[in-house]
């Protein structure tokens, strides 16, 4: 009885385990912003779940210099940015956030133009997120506001907010689903991903496929089977719904014992 207990134990927790991976093959990666989820994403654009794009490409400039130059932060610095392209100015090269002093004297990277991550805000706003490792590590992070309005874009630069890290906020009609037409970036081309769980899924289903029908052809060849003699294993798999409401019933007893004893305790 005790064997059969483990057994039953043990085919529970498998199943138990197989269950979360089946309910990831439906996960997707997402950043809420009210009507906008986030399904792909490049550093650039990104399409969303309720089938719109989001692309910043036309509003970042390709000549290496930020479309945003020396913008006032609320600290004493000055910051530039430009989304999607890296951009040149003064010791930042390749980036994507540059910060320098009121005298154009001293220049901090403060993100660089690849490696970008979409994030969310503590407004639950969607983020781009730059990083770069210089003599320490910066970070900095543009808070995508929508406004359909806003054909002509706006940086407000709220500066470092903590140690080396730095916030932005980037108005634009741009951050609207299919808000822009994607100009610099080129046509939009919307692509299909995988995730981690819909691979282990598709494998775990590729080789319960390869097994039946390999068993299937064994029994049939080997032992000249026929019906439901020809499943693999029958006797397992006949025995599995018991052992599985086995499983169940003995975790729960077990789970029950334990609170009685703490009640018994206090």
């Amino acid at each position: 009885m005790d064997c059969r207990r483990n057994i039953a134990v043990v085919t529970y927790w498998i199943f138990w385990v197989i269950s979360l991976r089946v309910t990831s093959c439906d996960e997707r990666s997402e950043v809420s912003s009210g009507h906008t989820a986030v399904d792909l994403f490049d550093g650039c654009k990104w399409s969303t779940l309720g089938g719109g794009v989001i692309d910043l490409s036309s509003i970042g400039n390709t000549d290496s210099n930020p479309r945003f130059l020396d913008v006032q932060g609320n600290d004493e610095f000055l910051y530039s940015y430009n989304p999607c392209y890296p951009f040149n100015e003064g010791t930042c090269a390749q980036a994507a956030v540059c910060q320098t002093t009121q005298a154009k004297d001293l220049y901090y990277q403060a993100g660089d133009a690849t490696g970008a991550e979409l994030t969310t805000d503590d407004q639950g706003r969607p983020s781009i997120h730059y990083s770069a490792q210089t003599e320490i590590t910066r970070n900095s992070y543009v808070a995508l506001i929508c406004d359909e309005a806003a054909t002509e874009p706006s940086l407000k630069a709220l500066g470092d907010l903590s140690y080396a890290d730095y916030h932005f906020e980037l108005t634009t009609a741009c951050a609207c689903p299919n808000g822009c037409a994607g100009g610099g970036g080129g046509d939009v081309t919307v692509e299909l991903s995988v995730s981690i769980g819909s691979i282990m899924c598709i494998s775990l289903l590729a080789v319960l496929v390869v097994y039946l029908i390999t068993g299937v052809v064994y029994n049939k060849a080997r032992h000249k089977s026929s019906g439901s003699e020809l499943c693999p294993n029958l006797a397992f798999w006949t025995s599995l719904p018991g052992l599985v409401k086995d499983g169940f019933a003995f975790s729960g007893s077990k789970l029950c014992r334990r609170k009685r004893e703490g009640y018994e305790k206090i």
